[in-house]
């Protein structure tokens, strides 16, 4: 059987591919679908692409947090009672007793696992082969699924990356809004009509040339 097939038949929540005019309109996209999360953005909007589908750093990105996806799943589990900082739900005017089980956790770790049921089906799938799925399930939307359920876990689990400011302002809207998560080797600005992107070597070009004018 064919692994996407395989894939839906083990995981109903994954997205189904575009059909009719939604699939033309996909395919006359030349814009990464990361939208305004795209890691690449500049001051115009997403990257430009190629071919329909996600820009190769966002590809980058997305195999980054499926890597690290399992570890997630594993620390979550630390996660599930409530009481814990994951930011239980109470349900207020209930005569039931409240569940012991932090419910957002339990609904994540259950997301998690069936994103996870792709490695049960091909161990060796990667985001870069997944994107280019375009039959029952939409591979783009699928890795697009995959940095959201990592950010959340992210969130609860708290071992993700730490935000670093950076001095200089933003060379595209001049605020003092660049950044960059430790490691990740991309400053970028935080100004939501900006969200300019910026090389590790671009931004120490461009300090250079900020100390220059002083």
């Amino acid at each position: 059987m064919h692994l996407a097939h395989s894939v839906a038949a083990h995981a109903d929540w994954l997205p189904r591919a575009p059909i009719g005019n939604a699939r033309r309109r996909c395919r006359m996209d030349n814009h990464c679908r990361s939208g305004k999360y795209c890691v690449a953005r500049t001051s115009t909007g997403p990257a430009v692409v190629v071919r329909p589908g996600l820009c190769p750093r966002c590809i980058d990105d997305i195999e980054k947090c499926w890597s690290e996806l399992p570890e997630y799943r594993r620390a979550l589990e630390s996660f599930k009672a409530k009481g814990s900082s994951a930011g239980g739900e109470r349900v207020g005017g209930s005569s039931e007793p409240s569940s012991p089980l932090n419910v957002r956790v339990v609904d994540l770790i259950n997301a998690i696992d069936s994103a996870l049921s792709v490695l049960s089906l091909r161990p060796e799938a990667r985001i870069r082969d997944i994107v280019t799925w375009n039959g029952s399930i939409d591979g783009v939307s699928f890795a697009l699924r995959v940095r959201g359920l990592h950010s959340q876990a992210d969130g609860i689990v708290g071992l993700g990356r730490v935000w670093e400011r950076r001095r200089a302002p933003c060379p595209e809207c001049d605020l003092p809004t660049l950044g960059a998560w430790v490691g990740s080797g991309v400053v970028m600005c935080t100004n939501a009509d900006c969200a300019t992107t910026l090389t590790q070597g671009d931004y120490e070009a461009y300090c250079l040339i900020k100390a220059k004018e002083k």
